[in-house]
């Protein structure tokens, strides 16, 4: 869902409340944004517009910007929460064909992941990591989607056993 789109549907939610007529919970199984500056407009299409045509190398004039996910994040939950969503999903845990590079084209601009792979050309040594045994490293959504969570939980424990 594009960021025009989704100014657009904020108005009305037609869309979106149409899935709620059979009167079961809904779940939202992909959502997400590349990590490039802007990429929230495209929506499901930042991948396509990260890449050069080849499909493998990515454009020259991107700017790295992981906020941009949690932004995209941040705009689409109230949404989503308004109208009763059950279940949310990150489209995806990682772009594992897509690892980051510190320096040059950054194939993981056009990733969805909420994290970043990282290889032996990624420029990050395993001691600079957060998970210095794992090849990858968490984004800034991947912290934005787990404080949510976290509240929820919390708020849920709150509602089920009130003081």
């Amino acid at each position: 869902m594009s960021r025009q789109r989704r100014c657009g549907k904020r108005e009305d939610g037609n869309d979106l409340r149409k899935v709620f007529a059979h009167g079961k919970p809904v779940a939202i199984t992909e959502v997400g944004c590349c990590t490039f500056r802007g990429a929230g407009d495209y929506g499901g299409s930042g991948w396509y517009v990260a890449m050069e045509p080849d499909g493998v190398t990515p454009k020259a004039n991107l700017v790295r910007d992981e906020s941009e996910q949690v932004r995209y994040l941040d705009d689409l939950l109230p949404i989503f929460e308004e109208e009763g969503v059950d279940s949310l999903f990150w489209f995806s845990f990682a772009g594992f064909g897509t690892p980051h590079r510190s320096s040059g084209p950054d194939p993981d601009l056009a990733s969805y992941g909420v994290v970043k792979i990282l290889d032996e050309e990624s420029g990050v040594p395993a001691s600079a990591r957060t998970y210095p045994d794992l090849p990858w490293e968490p984004k800034e959504v991947f912290h934005a989607l787990a404080d949510r969570y976290q509240a929820v939980g919390q708020q849920r424990t709150t509602d089920q056993h009130p003081q």
